[in-house]
């Protein structure tokens, strides 16, 4: 038999209690038994005042999220009556006070209706036709093997990929299989111009479904990619990606000329992904349908306008003289953001939590909230002149 105190089920400290400590890793020489209690009381306080600054912070977020849907819904007679037959989107602009309205974000449940108007249909195409013919021709391809496999098995991997913090896009979800069947049907769609998919659009689709039922997520998506901007960016025309990349870098002179400077020096522009995800990658999900509201009312300069926001909050980050440290910033990858995760992993085990391990906008670890880049823009300053100038100047055609 071995001694009381040892042994599977046993109550009380063993004898190996005295020389492990708790607070120290095990290669490293253990503490002093007293000192080792302190720590660990000291610890045990420090994840204690962890939980309850979680815990406020949660209701602190719980609060804005109430108050924001209270001030939502006291609008949404505002907003019903401007999305009325009489809407005109170059009225918004130009209406100081609804401009503001606009500005504070558009009630959920009216968001579709206000980005299709918003985004028009110059394309002129049939609203109720248009999307039942080109799916019924891609669900004929599918049907009899014609369509691009490389496309589909791209599509399938964006599936996965397709705003992850929401959780719904899963393998056997019906809004997945809605998601597909959009992309299937804009790829046929742009077959006919002999065009194919294009990175990020998953993305895009995603938005757009979310908020308005297939046929009028089609339209919207076909006419909102075929604003200049977009449209070089998934034809990839490089020619006029890089004037637009002119654009972008004249404005970043203008505003933020030592970041101009140094990302001159080291040969590097912004992402490509910031113009083909129009942002959706980069900032949280809320931030990105408020500054959706915004991108479909004023154009491509709204998608500069908000790049520009982001190097305003990341600012700090942005002078240090290394390229693939300034790409790592701005990409949300680099050391401090694995760091700022490992942390939260850690701190939520200790809570005894789970850790949602898919960031709400890859850049949110670096204090790009909502808030904070909706203050931005309210205060920079911006000049459509300014922009519509240098888009003359660089495309001219």
């Amino acid at each position: 038999m071995p001694p009381q105190g040892y042994g599977l089920g046993a109550k009380g400290a063993n004898t190996l209690d005295k020389f492990i400590s708790r607070t120290r890793p095990q290669h490293l020489p253990p503490k002093d038994k007293t000192e080792d209690e302190i720590h660990l009381h000291e610890w045990e306080s420090m994840m204690a005042k962890s939980r309850e600054l979680e815990a406020e912070r949660r209701k602190r977020e719980a609060a804005l999220r109430l108050e924001k849907e209270r001030r939502l819904q006291a609008v949404t007679p505002r907003w019903e009556a401007l999305l009325g037959r009489d809407f005109s989107a170059q009225k918004v602009r130009t209406d100081p006070i609804l401009r503001k309205l606009w500005f504070e974000g558009c009630p959920e449940h009216l968001r579709g209706k206000a980005w299709s108007l918003a985004i028009g249909n110059s394309l002129s195409l049939h609203k109720a036709d248009a999307y039942k013919t080109y799916s019924a021709r891609a669900a004929r391809a599918l049907e009899q093997g014609r369509f691009p496999q490389d496309i589909l098995e791209q599509i399938e991997k964006d599936l996965d990929d397709t705003l992850p913090i929401l959780h719904i896009f899963k393998q056997g979800s019906p809004i997945r299989d809605d998601l597909k069947e959009l992309l299937c049907t804009w790829v046929v769609y742009r077959s006919d111009s002999g065009l194919g998919y294009a990175p990020y659009v998953n993305l895009l689709a995603a938005m757009f479904l979310l908020v308005s039922p297939a046929p009028v997520a089609f339209i919207s998506l076909v006419n909102f990619l075929a604003r200049p901007c977009l449209n070089s960016f998934t034809a990839s025309d490089t020619e006029e990606i890089d004037a637009f990349y002119r654009v972008f870098e004249n404005l970043q002179a203008d505003q933020f000329p030592k970041i101009y400077a140094n990302c001159k020096n080291l040969g590097l522009r912004l992402p490509e992904s910031y113009f083909r995800s129009v942002l959706v990658e980069q900032v949280p999900f809320a931030a990105a349908c408020r500054l959706w509201d915004q991108i479909v009312l004023d154009g491509d300069g709204y998608i500069f306008r908000s790049a520009l926001a982001i190097f305003g909050i990341l600012e700090p980050r942005l002078y240090y003289p290394d390229r693939e440290e300034i790409l790592s910033v701005l990409e949300g990858r680099n050391a401090a953001t694995k760091a700022i995760t490992e942390r939260e992993i850690e701190r939520a085990r200790l809570r005894g939590e789970e850790y949602e391990d898919s960031l709400d906008g890859k850049l949110s670890v670096f204090g790009l909230t909502e808030d904070a880049l909706f203050d931005w823009l309210e205060h920079d300053g911006w000049r459509d002149s300014r922009f519509e100038r240098l888009v003359i100047r660089e495309l001219p055609d």
